[in-house]
């Protein structure tokens, strides 16, 4: 298991496996519910998954250089990031309740600038 990070405070889990068995790759995020032992959903993506990040009603994932922002609800892809600097992949985020999300992040391609993208809801 390369991921593994609890949904607030519940029995549901997202998961990322590391590739050592077939059900749970690294390009696969499982929602998982604990309490009846089952898979709720799937995000498979066709690169390695890197880094998961959670915030309200959203799920941030991180592959190569790029931040891919789901839906926690319907696990649909909303938005895509590019060009993040993984040496330093720090996201920052206004207040996740309000619309727009304003994230920023440091770019990939020139390490002394910051990107801003705003994310509707």
């Amino acid at each position: 298991m390369k991921i593994a990070i609890p949904l607030y405070e519940s029995q549901l889990l997202l998961l990322v496996g590391d590739n050592t068995n077939t059900i749970l790759t690294e390009n696969m995020l499982i929602l998982w519910d604990d309490l009846k032992k089952t898979k709720i959903g799937v995000i498979t993506l066709s690169e390695p998954i890197l880094d998961v990040r959670l915030s309200i009603g959203l799920i941030n994932i991180i592959v190569k250089d790029k931040c891919l922002i789901f839906s926690l609800k319907t696990l649909k892809q909303l938005y895509a990031l590019d060009d993040i600097n993984l040496k330093t992949p720090k996201l920052f985020t206004n207040n996740f309740s309000s619309n727009p999300i304003v994230y920023a992040y440091s770019s990939q391609t020139n390490n002394h600038q910051v990107k801003i993208a705003k994310c509707m809801l």
